[in-house]
């Protein structure tokens, strides 16, 4: 599989910091925004606010177990990561 440059770049603006305490860390290289996703892609958490370089914790203990995607997103870029939410 070959990726472009666009695809290799957005795969590390941003990571997702598991916390077994029910709260996970984001993390953005470049401002943006932030939502969480269903299986359906129903938003599960609205639009957040990601800041370069700042940790951005999300709670998840109000969120039943399940794999969800976490996408972000600004003017330059769109990703999506896999985020595990296990109780």
């Amino acid at each position: 599989m070959t990726n472009t440059v666009d695809e290799m770049r957005a795969k590390i603006l941003f990571d997702v910091i598991k916390e077994p305490c029910g709260m996970d860390t984001i993390l953005s290289t470049e401002d943006a925004t932030g939502t969480i996703l269903n299986a359906e892609g129903q938003v599960v958490v609205s639009s957040f606010t990601l800041n370069a370089n700042q940790n951005h914790e999300i709670n998840t203990e109000n969120i039943a177990s399940g794999v969800y995607m976490i996408k972000v997103a600004n003017q330059n870029f769109v990703s999506f990561k896999k985020l595990v939410v296990k109780k």
